[in-house]
């Protein structure tokens, strides 16, 4: 059955006001400090508390973290407001111009209707295409590497160019770490960094060949490498010894016992 409930009643006039209030002469000198660059850093920051909370599957945070970001829109709005740019309402219009423009099987009654999720994908595609957009482009410079990596990745599929099996890439990876290690024994600062990086961007693509998120999967390898610290740290702390002054045939034996199921179960309780 249709859910009837087409739109939910939502007045952001009292948070515009409570932002405006807040740049006013008189308001809070930190928020009237602040320009489009200095908030760079807490865009970012709750984003990324944004995704955790999405990850966690607790509304409770995910209501708070969804308004963290929402501040950021509002007040990068009233900023270019205050610059004469654009306001708030701009922001929202141009949104929403966007969304009917780029769904015409739902708001187009001339265009013909969408009948898969991939037919849909394809006219969104070609909706971009009609506004001048490449195949690579509106994929953020700021984005994670790893995932941006996997997204031009994604992209490249769509025209054909991509690797027919993962031991194809697997075959690539092997490509580029020996020409890495030609390149470090040739001592070649810039063909390190270079091989480096194709080596990087080819582990990206493998990634997604096995249906992996590479973003994640980094993580979860530093996550892995934080927890296995943190057991070194408490049995050299129950030895009353600082890491930093046990030898470095001490700090093996405990990183592998740190890797122990006994200790990660530690860990976990801990």
């Amino acid at each position: 059955m249709e859910d009837d409930r087409v739109t939910e009643p939502v007045d952001l006039a009292p948070l515009v006001e409570t932002m405006a209030r807040l740049r006013r002469p008189g308001g809070c000198p930190w928020d009237r400090a602040q320009d489009h660059a200095s908030l760079i850093p807490y865009l970012l920051e709750e984003t990324y508390e944004c995704v955790d909370a999405l990850h966690a599957a607790d509304d409770a945070p995910l209501q708070e973290e969804l308004g963290d970001v929402l501040l950021q829109v509002v007040f990068h709005a009233r900023i270019a407001w205050e610059r004469g740019a654009f306001g708030l309402q701009a922001v929202v219009d141009g949104l929403t111009e966007k969304l009917r423009r780029r769904h015409p099987h739902v708001f187009d009654s001339h265009a013909a209707p969408g009948t898969s999720a991939l037919d849909v994908e394809h006219a969104w595609r070609q909706a971009r295409a009609r506004e001048g957009r490449g195949r690579v482009d509106g994929v953020p410079k700021s984005m994670p590497a790893l995932r941006r990596a996997q997204t031009f990745g994604a992209r490249a599929v769509r025209f054909g160019f991509d690797w027919t099996r993962a031991n194809d890439v697997l075959a690539k990876v092997d490509e580029e770490l020996a020409e890495l290690r030609a390149a470090d024994a040739s001592q070649d600062g810039s063909g390190r960094r270079e091989e480096l990086g194709d080596l990087l961007f080819t582990l990206a693509q493998l990634a997604r060949h096995w249906g992996l998120d590479a973003e994640e999967v980094a993580a979860e390898a530093a996550e892995k490498f934080r927890a296995r610290v943190q057991a070194m740290e408490r049995e050299a702390a129950a030895r009353g010894v600082p890491l930093e002054d046990l030898a470095a045939e001490d700090l093996e034996a405990m990183w592998s016992r740190a890797k122990s199921p006994a200790s990660n179960n530690t860990e976990a309780q801990g």
